[in-house]
């Protein structure tokens, strides 16, 4: 692509009308909607029609800068869609174009409703009946991040009166106030815009607890993250019941994209083990990992969360987690997983 800049041009406030000084505008055969770029300043202007002459055209807008005289400039014929022009070496103010080639992209992404910030949604579940004031949804974000929004919902029955759930970060409580309505199984909508530090733990609340509150509750946490990670939360997993070893938690998962295992939270929503604590492993595509990747559940804790040695899985790999230890005095009930990823190129 070659540039057109042959001598310089003076420019006047509120005026479309380009003056050329020894430029060739004629022989250059500069046309209609060709974008000129004054030099210093990044946007282009657009060219109403076809040059009569070698010193003079017209723009489609009023020049709203200031007025100015004999300064260089670059006209460019070839250019994509939204005006982001073809760069050649020769081109100067190249770093002012690309920006706002970047916006322009940007721009263009925004109004087909693309998102700026990676959102991603974290499920917890409340097995049973809500209980006035217990907690519930124990979770440690890995990354720092801002939680967009809560949304309860079941597939059971609706509550009888408003059932509210409030959330905490970092054992202070935020004032949410996540409402289902009566007679309703969602939570009517909500933006939030509540930072979370990496490492700080979530949890929730029952505030208010109708005569019949629904049960097996699921909450949704729509967040994203505010540091260069990205990190997953893809896969929950749970068992009902008493632990037993050998039993299979979350089996045959994929995982969206590759990504890499590094830590996982727990959360027993009936008894921790007692006694010794619980271990699980983890297989990938149904055998054991070389040398075993395994998270211990302390013995008496309700929740938590455990690293591990970071582990990769493609998007043809299957994960399994397997139980090889349970309470010895009492085997934990009612485990909750989530595994914690990040994203990687293999």
């Amino acid at each position: 692509m070659s540039i057109i800049n042959d001598g310089k041009i003076s420019l006047t406030t509120a005026s479309p009308t380009v003056t050329g000084t020894d430029t060739l505008f004629l022989t250059r055969l500069i046309k209609s909607g060709y974008l000129l770029y004054p030099e210093g300043y990044p946007d282009p202007l657009h060219v109403l029609s076809d040059a009569a002459s070698e010193t003079s055209l017209t723009l489609l807008e009023d020049w709203n800068g200031p007025t100015e005289t004999l300064i260089n400039y670059e006209i460019v014929k070839d250019f994509y869609d939204y005006e982001i022009p073809v760069l050649s070496p020769d081109q100067t103010d190249t770093a002012y174009k690309i920006n706002t080639a970047h916006q322009r992209i940007i721009n263009a992404l925004n109004s087909l409703g693309a998102s700026p910030t990676k959102k991603q949604i974290t499920t917890k579940i409340f097995i049973g009946e809500p209980v006035l004031n217990q907690e519930w949804g124990f979770f440690k974000f890995t990354p720092d991040c801002v939680i967009s929004k809560i949304r309860l919902y079941t597939d059971n029955y609706a509550p009888d009166g408003a059932l509210v759930a409030d959330l905490a970060v970092d054992g202070t409580y935020q004032g949410i106030n996540v409402t289902v309505p009566a007679n309703n199984l969602w939570s009517a909508d909500n933006t939030l815009t509540t930072s979370v530090d990496a490492g700080e733990f979530t949890k929730l609340k029952w505030t208010t607890v109708p005569a019949m509150p629904g049960n097996n509750w699921f909450a949704e946490i729509t967040w994203y993250v505010i540091t260069p990670l990205i990190t997953r939360y893809d896969c929950l997993a749970f068992f009902m019941g008493d632990l037993e070893v050998g039993r299979v938690i979350g089996n045959g998962y994929k995982y969206p994209v590759a990504s890499k295992l590094f830590g996982l939270h727990y959360e027993f929503t009936q008894n921790p083990p007692l006694g010794t604590d619980a271990i699980i492993e983890v297989y990938k595509n149904g055998a054991a990992i070389g040398t075993p990747v395994t998270f211990t559940l302390p013995a008496g804790q309700l929740w938590g969360y455990v690293a591990c040695a970071q582990t990769s899985f493609l998007t043809t790999d299957i994960q399994t987690f397997i139980i090889t230890q349970i309470g010895s005095d009492m085997p934990g009930s009612g485990l909750i997983i989530t595994p914690h990823t990040y994203q990687y190129t293999p």
